[in-house]
C-alpha cells in the first residue's frame, strides 16, 4: 500500500531497496508501484503466477 511507504519513508531516514508485494496479470497494484518507483524503491513480485490456474484459456495454452 503506497500509504503504509509513505508512513516508512515518514518515520525513518532508510529507504527500503525493494518492496516485495503480491503481484500478477491480474493483480497488477499500480499505485504501489508507482510509489515505489517515486522513492527510487524496486518492486519485486511475489507469487508472479498467482491466479494464473483459474485463467479460462489455460488448457488451450497448453495443448499447443
Amino acid at each position: 500500500m503506497p500509504d503504509h511507504l509513505e508512513r516508512l519513508l515518514g518515520g525513518t531516514d532508510v529507504v527500503p531497496a525493494v518492496n516485495q508485494i503480491e503481484l500478477h496479470p491480474y493483480f497488477t497494484q499500480p499505485a504501489v508501484q508507482a510509489a515505489d518507483a517515486t522513492h527510487g524503491v524496486l518492486t519485486q513480485a511475489w507469487s508472479p503466477i498467482g491466479g494464473i490456474t483459474f485463467y479460462p484459456g489455460r488448457a488451450r495454452i497448453a495443448a499447443t
